[in-house]
């Protein structure tokens, strides 16, 4: 139980949280462009998706998937806006 709880928590981040935090710190810490970044975002994108329907716990397939979906919508507005902004750099 505790280790399904722990999976599931690891993956929870990838809602919201990856849009506020850590797709930031990762391109930092990794010295990504402008461009690598919205050129890895896709790619990124469908391995979000793909956690959807890997949640272990009963909480976390109750309320993982709505936090992933939530996830998903913010990084398409996110992969818009660098797009729109920076997609000619």
């Amino acid at each position: 139980m505790v280790s399904d709880c722990l999976y599931d928590a690891d993956k929870f981040r990838w809602g919201l949280d990856n849009f506020t935090q850590t797709v930031w710190h990762l391109a930092e810490s990794q010295n990504l462009s402008t461009r690598e970044l919205i050129d890895r975002f896709p790619w990124g994108m469908t391995g979000i998706a793909r956690i959807r329907e890997t949640f272990r716990s009963a909480v976390g397939r109750q309320y993982g998937p709505d936090i992933i979906d939530v996830g998903i919508e913010i990084g398409k507005e996110v992969y818009q806006y660098l797009v729109q902004i920076y997609g000619n750099e």
